[in-house]
């Protein structure tokens, strides 16, 4: 490969000395490669040798020859300083000096453009795919944004629509607690009466009426006619359970509510029946320390602070 190689160098330096002259225009080094083409090539072509001749081993030796591209490869570099020697019988086996310094630095040059063009063309296409990239993600962008405008606008709605059922919620529940306390106006609770579990109701209303009789004044007395409905309510094991009774008067049961200061002393309590979320909210503001005392009067829960100030409170107070 080596030997026709060179020869096809030989053959093809005129062509190759033009290409050179016509480089030389655009390359400052193209005047130098041009004149050193000029010079009369000093190649000189090793005759062709048989195998023993060559160095190489003999058909049945087991030694495999050196490949020819390396021999080539070699060559090729030994060239560019002016001369090719070798010990290794493999290879030519005399100093030879080869001049193509000129063509390896065109090659070189070649290499070097070709180079530049590659990495422009490297630089385009990542610019491209970059500007691609891009505007696609301001598309993405702007397609959020809108969706994310769209959005805020629907939460804005719907916490209005939520502000709006909230406070109709509320509204609601003041107005079913305003109900079930009005239904209960005509009602109260006795606590401390002795307990018959056999009794009926009957039994139950002259038991509350005796007990209350025995200690209100005469003019707050009640008779069993004055109450609509009475029973026994669930209540712990031991205890007396309470009575809850039903007046068809409110302003009877008004009057006997107002003389319960006469039961001081005894273990029976009468109290207005209160709905459950006036219940609750009375106990709270019972336990709260800021409150000397609460009561339940007329549909409304009173609390006096130890300031001294009275004030009404309602199921949605902050307590």
């Amino acid at each position: 490969r080596l030997v026709e190689t060179m020869s096809k160098l030989q053959d093809n330096q005129p062509a190759i000395t033009d290409f050179v002259k016509i480089r030389a225009d655009k390359n400052q080094d193209g005047g130098q490669l041009a004149q050193d083409f000029d010079k009369p090539s000093s190649i000189t072509i090793p005759v062709k040798r048989n195998r023993r001749e060559a160095g190489f081993p003999s058909k049945d030796s087991e030694t495999s020859p050196v490949p020819y591209d390396d021999v080539f490869e070699k060559a090729l570099d030994e060239a560019s300083s002016g001369t090719c020697t070798t010990d290794d019988p493999h290879e030519m086996d005399s100093e030879q000096p080869v001049t193509i310094l000129s063509l390896t630095t065109v090659m070189r040059t070649l290499l070097n453009e070709n180079n530049t063009q590659i990495m422009s063309q490297m630089r385009d296409m990542v610019k491209h795919e970059i500007e691609k990239s891009t505007i696609k993600l301001s598309t993405d962008l702007k397609q959020l944004r809108e969706e994310n405008d769209t959005l805020k606008s629907r939460i804005m709605i719907l916490e209005k629509s939520h502000t709006d059922m909230t406070a109709k919620q509320d509204q609601l529940a003041l107005e079913v607690n305003h109900n079930a306390q009005y239904s209960r106006k005509s009602t109260l609770r006795a606590v401390g009466i002795a307990d018959d579990k056999n009794a009926s109701v009957e039994k139950c209303i002259d038991t509350l009426c005796k007990t209350l009789n025995d200690h209100l004044p005469a003019g707050a007395m009640i008779e069993p006619d004055h109450i609509e409905i009475a029973h026994r309510l669930p209540g712990r094991d031991g205890k007396p359970r309470q009575i809850i009774a039903k007046f068809f008067d409110r302003l009877v049961k008004d009057k006997v509510m107002s003389n319960k200061r006469h039961l001081k002393g005894t273990n029976v309590r009468i109290y207005h029946d209160l709905s459950p979320r006036n219940r609750v909210l009375l106990k709270e503001v019972k336990q709260h320390n800021d409150i000397d005392q609460a009561w339940y009067n007329n549909m409304k829960v009173y609390g006096k602070l130890k300031s001294g100030t009275i004030k009404v409170f309602s199921i949605y107070d902050n307590i």
